[in-house]
């Protein structure tokens, strides 16, 4: 069967944190794992992690940043993206802009966009490094996640390489389910990456097929089809990330979930948007898709986090939680649309406002 998710104790690259305390105030604060919202509380900031998520009250031992009628939750992770190659270093404050804290790509200038992303002046989510599981080093850094693919026999004789990794606390991501099931994967992109695929292969047909109860899937469904995709193609951010513009694949028939809802990661690498809009056209596709919003976004916190074996640091607002925390405009737990309504982001602790960012992309040096 499918393997454990790995350990939950991973910490994420340091960055240089902020001096002193800040408190985060505003009207709603969804922690990542609540059914609901919390309200009168502060989150209390110290350098780059959470201290303290307490009631409200009259301060003088930090500066309060109080952003009045809004939503904080946890910083968004898209758990498999893509990260081009000629992606200049200025798009980096344009991710952050739309919430993106974290992203995990399989690219060659991923350790040095997170280098440029780590400082002040030219902010932007941290970058985990994937690997195809042939070319990882066990003798170099260790990544985040490893990718295999191919014929499910040929898989099945990665297994041992694959269980001495996943012990190491890294994430296997596989193919199809058939090379899950051979390699002991951790997670696998959905069939056809789709609810329902072009093959009519449903998620839950997957689980039963397979006898193995609860899978946990990377996304992939936004298309075409999925509403308000061209809106989000035309904002400020994406003229910065993508100018030359993206194209949307499409698919001839709109999705749907059906309960048990299936366990999900969002990873905007199969639906082949640029980063960033990838991810917030799958946080959409998912509910069009019929998946109620509190694991829609999930599937960008916690569940991303926790298959990235960085469930205790990444995902949440919770006391020991890195200071990622993005604020929006509006109740994303009732229109998933506010979740891209960013104004302003929590990033290692230090606070950016959207506007701000934008701004940065928009007068930083056109470097690749």
């Amino acid at each position: 069967g499918f393997a454990e998710r790995p350990p939950q104790n991973r910490a994420p690259p340091p960055a240089p944190p902020p001096d002193g305390r800040r408190i985060l105030r505003v009207d709603r604060i969804w922690d990542g794992l609540s059914v609901g919202y919390r309200t009168e509380v502060d989150v209390v900031i110290d350098g780059a992690t959470i201290t303290a998520v307490e009631a409200r009250r009259e301060r003088d031992d930090g500066i309060v940043i109080d952003l009045g009628d809004a939503t904080a939750l946890p910083g968004y992770i898209d758990v498999y993206s893509n990260l081009p190659d000629d992606l200049p270093v200025r798009a980096g404050p344009a991710l952050l802009a739309l919430g993106v804290t974290t992203l995990v790509a399989d690219s060659r200038r991923a350790a040095e966009l997170d280098r440029a992303w780590r400082e002040p002046a030219t902010p932007g989510p941290r970058v985990l490094r994937a690997h195809a599981l042939e070319d990882a080093d066990a003798e170099g850094a260790t990544p985040w996640l490893l990718t295999v693919g191919g014929d499910p026999s040929a898989t099945a004789t990665m297994r041992p390489l694959v269980d001495q990794w996943r012990a190491r606390g890294v994430a296997v991501l596989a193919d199809s389910w058939q090379a899950g099931l051979g390699a002991g994967a951790t997670l696998v992109l959905g069939t056809a990456n789709r609810p329902v695929s072009p093959r009519g292969i449903r998620y839950q047909d997957v689980q039963l097929a397979s006898g193995i109860g609860s899978v946990t899937f990377v996304s992939g469904l936004a298309d075409a089809l999925t509403p308000g995709v061209s809106a989000l193609l035309d904002s400020r951010a994406a003229g910065l990330i993508a100018p030359g513009g993206a194209a949307v694949r499409p698919f001839a028939e709109p999705t749907a979930f059906r309960p048990p809802w299936p366990t999900l990661v969002a990873g905007s690498r199969p639906n082949g948007l640029p980063p960033g809009l990838g991810l917030h056209a799958e946080l959409r596709a998912l509910d069009a898709a019929g998946l109620p919003a509190r694991p829609t976004l999930q599937s960008a916190g916690l569940n991303a986090a926790t298959v990235l074996g960085a469930g205790f640091r990444l995902g949440r607002i919770a006391t020991g939680s890195a200071a990622d925390v993005v604020i929006v405009a509006g109740d994303p737990l009732a229109d998933i649309g506010a979740a891209a309504a960013v104004i302003g982001v929590v990033r290692n602790g230090r606070f950016y406002s959207a506007s701000g960012l934008l701004d940065r992309a928009e007068t930083a040096p056109n470097v690749e």
